[in-house]
């Protein structure tokens, strides 16, 4: 998944974060490039604008039990 990211452009692998890791293979440091910035910042405001107008109409009660049913599923 990181070298698709990469190849858009969305992450870089810097020189210096390529170092193996020595306790794990599969670990790979990455930093998000500007452009991986822009569409994190996108999928943010467009993931609050979605929980903001669904959870519009309902009381503070109402409100307090659907951000608690996550704990209560697992």
């Amino acid at each position: 998944m990181l070298n698709l990211m990469e190849k858009i452009h969305l992450v870089d692998k810097e020189k210096k974060r390529k170092e193996k890791n020595s306790r794990n293979a599969r670990v790979s440091l990455v930093k998000l490039t500007f452009n991986g910035r822009d569409v994190y910042r996108y999928a943010f405001l467009s993931g609050k604008h979605a929980m903001d107008s669904s959870t519009a109409d309902l009381g503070s009660k109402q409100l307090t039990a659907v951000l608690n049913l996550p704990n209560k599923l697992q």
